[in-house]
């Protein structure tokens, strides 16, 4: 992203998303060619994610995932955080179409992460520039704050 600062201010801010994409479906482990995460998206608790790649015949697919958190249900956190469902669709989409479908759609389904996972992921977060601890620890705070707001106090 622009920075931490950036993502704390606009909520709708879109970081950089690296890594692959890893389905026998699609050809094994693909790399993302282009990869897009927006934490807190469309003014509430939504984390959007998009990631362009190509299957193993080179054809361009879009995987498109999204995890809602619901304020207020402190029980729900784990599930939350760790559940995203997702779309892949034909082609390199950069916006869903008006209505919420996508003509391309070659299939949906629901990834979960368990707890090794998710300590796995974290790890992978990156800063450039000259004060990347200090951003990433800035970030953390940030994230934790969100997911206190949105279970411990039930804040939207």
């Amino acid at each position: 992203a622009a920075g931490v600062d950036a993502c704390r201010d606009d909520p709708d801010t879109e970081a950089r998303a690296d890594g692959w994409i890893a389905s026998p479906s699609f050809g094994g482990r693909r790399p993302v060619l282009h990869g897009s995460v927006r934490l807190f998206a469309d003014g509430c608790r939504t984390m959007r994610y998009r990631l362009h790649f190509t299957d193993a015949d080179g054809l361009p697919r879009t995987f498109t995932g999204r995890k809602d958190l619901a304020p207020g249900a402190p029980f729900r956190l784990w599930t939350d955080i760790t559940r995203l469902t997702f779309r892949v669709l034909n082609g390199h989409v950069h916006e869903p179409e008006p209505g919420g479908t996508d003509a391309g759609l070659l299939g949906t389904g629901t990834a979960h992460l368990g707890a090794t996972d998710l300590v796995r992921l974290l790890t992978t977060f990156r800063t450039t520039g000259p004060h990347g601890t200090a951003a990433l620890t800035r970030f953390g705070r940030f994230f934790a704050g969100e997911l206190w707001n949105t279970y411990a106090l039930g804040r939207r």
